[in-house]
Order: structure tokens, then sequence, then C-alpha cells
């Protein structure tokens, strides 16, 4: 089954939010038929590609796809001449309307066998910083340090980290 790395970048807004997703899928062995691909309910799929990785200096190629919005939160890419090889995905989804004060960070990312954890880098909206809440055990919940910025990792199966926004201390 194809293999995969991916990274999101998640950049909650005060009028919206993006959510970016980059992954890197194997299918050296099998032709690539369908990337299921999970977006947040909800968003708008402002750009989507799949590209074929060529090896040596080739410039990468772009795959015909057909894309289909199998459910509020599930896009399907279905590759129109199937074939085994490395695939980048490149996908933004716009989420309407300010951040919510509190909730999970919204995840894009595909859904293959293998797909491996997301790198999922955040960046909160202007003056604020965002503090993500991590499961710490039997103790409960621990905040992580607020900051502007940052990154996680999260689980293939795993969902989107629970974070606050919080008035940046310095007031921008």
């Amino acid at each position: 089954p194809p293999r995969g790395r991916q990274r999101v970048a998640v950049d909650l807004g005060r009028d919206q939010s993006r959510v970016a997703l980059e992954a890197r899928i194997d299918s050296a062995g099998l032709p690539l038929v369908v990337v299921p691909i999970e977006v947040p309910p909800g968003c708008d799929v402002e750009r989507a590609r799949l590209r074929e990785e060529p090896g040596g200096a080739a410039p990468a190629e772009e795959v015909v796809v057909r894309w289909h919005r199998a459910a509020p939160d599930r896009l399907l890419a279905v590759v129109q001449r199937p074939r085994a090889g490395i695939f980048t995905l490149g996908l933004v989804a716009v989420l309407p309307g300010a951040a919510p004060a509190d909730g999970r960070l919204p995840l894009s990312r595909t859904l293959l066998e293998q797909a491996g954890p997301s790198t999922v880098t955040w960046t909160a909206p202007p003056s604020t910083v965002l503090e993500l809440i991590e499961p710490a055990g039997e103790g409960g919940d621990a905040p992580r340090p607020a900051s502007a910025s940052g990154s996680v990792e999260v689980p293939a199966d795993g969902a989107g980290p629970a974070y606050r926004l919080l008035e940046a201390a310095d007031g921008g």
C-alpha cells in the first residue's frame, strides 16, 4: 500500500483560517488510484494538486486527477491514469470566519493505510498567542507555554490538538 509523510500548516486568523497540506506519497510498488483526504468540515478547498516526482533533474509533472467531495470532511483524489511512483499532494483549505477562542487545531491529511504522523505547524492570529493543551495522563491535561507559533507531531489517527487563544502580553 502507498506510504507517506505529511506536513500541515495551520494559520489561524481573525477573518479566516487556512490549512495547508503537503504530503509525499510513495506508491512505487503499486499504481496510485485514489488518495482519500481528510479536510476540516465546512472548509472551502482553495487549491489542490497532485504531482509526480520524477527521478533526476526533471521537473515534477502534474497528474490528471478528478477531485470528489465524498463527505463534508472527505475529499477523494481519483487518478485518471493510475501509475506507480512518488507523488506530492498539495492542498489548501480555507475556513471562513474568525478562529474560535478554544477548540482543536483543524487538520487536513491523507488517509492512506501507512500515512504516518503529521508534523503540524501553527500560527496564532495577530496580537494573540496559542496555548496547546496536551493530554498529561492521570493528572489531567497540561498546557504548553503559549506562543505566537509552533509545531507539534500528531499521530496518523489522532485529532488535532486542543488549543486556547490568549491575548498577547505585549499587545502585539
